[in-house]
This record gives C-alpha cells, structure tokens and sequence, in this order.
C-alpha cells in the first residue's frame, strides 16, 4: 500500500531538511557547534521540565480516594479527612484506623469529603481516645476499596 502523495512529499522534504541541517552542523565552526549544542539541551531540559510538571491523569488509586489526618481542633482531638475524588457516589462505606477502629457511613457522593473526629470511631463500645494520632486508614465500600498511610 502507497502512502499518499501529499504524505510522501511531505515526508520526503522533511527528510531533505534534516540532512541539510545535519551537513551545515557538520561543516560549521567549532563556536557554532557549541552554540547549537546550548540551544538544543535548552530545549532538551525544557520539554523534560514540562513533562515532568504535568500531574498523572485521574485519582492515584483504583477507588479515586483521598485520605489525611487533620490537626488538633477546638472539638478535641484529631480527624480523618476522606474525599471521594471519583466520579461515582460510594454506598456502604466503612473507614477503619489502624485496622481495629471504624466508623461506618451511608454514603459519599462523588467529589464531597467526609471528615470524622477520631473519637467517632469505635471498637466494639470503645471509643477511640482523643489523643490518639492515626497511621493507617482502610477506606472500604460497595465501590472497592482503598489503603493509606496517615502523616
């Protein structure tokens, strides 16, 4: 199958192109090397940069979930931060700290954020006491579910 012949002379010209380009580098001066070889790794460290700088596409987990502690508040004690960063409301959901403490709720719908005193997450009867600082959070729920080491 022929390519097309706007494509094949297209492609042909940027081919004539480049090798000229290639022959003047190879025929210029020792400065003029030099020069191309700044202007050429300035663009090189750019494109990387720009690269670089995009964030990913979409949430970092499969659940589109977001998790953090928040510092001390004037309720007493610290509190976990869930946001549902997906495009789906979850249902059935049940936040678990350090794998013993949960809390459970009805629903999180898509881009909202549930944020839950410590103290509202329960072993049985027991509470969570107020001074206790969260390292891990299971976010679980009829969507899927998710893991997140707390700082």
């Amino acid at each position: 199958m022929q390519p097309p012949a706007a494509l094949a002379g297209w492609s042909s010209r940027l081919r004539d192109a480049a090798g000229q380009l290639l022959e003047d580098l190879r025929r210029a001066d020792r400065y003029s090397r030099m020069r191309y070889g700044v202007v050429g790794g300035w663009a090189l460290i750019s494109l990387v940069t720009i690269f670089a700088s995009c964030p990913s596409a979409g949430p970092g987990n499969s659940l589109g979930a977001d998790a953090s502690v928040l510092g001390e508040s004037f309720v007493g004690g610290a509190q976990v931060m869930v946001r549902n960063d997906s495009g789906n409301t979850w249902t059935d959901i049940v936040l678990t700290v350090d794998g013993e403490w949960r809390y459970k709720q009805p629903t999180l719908r898509s881009k909202d954020r549930a944020v839950v005193p410590v103290t509202q997450f329960r072993r049985g009867d027991e509470a969570l006491p107020p001074d206790h600082r969260p390292r891990r959070l299971d976010v679980e729920c009829d969507q899927g579910s998710s893991s997140f080491e707390l700082r």
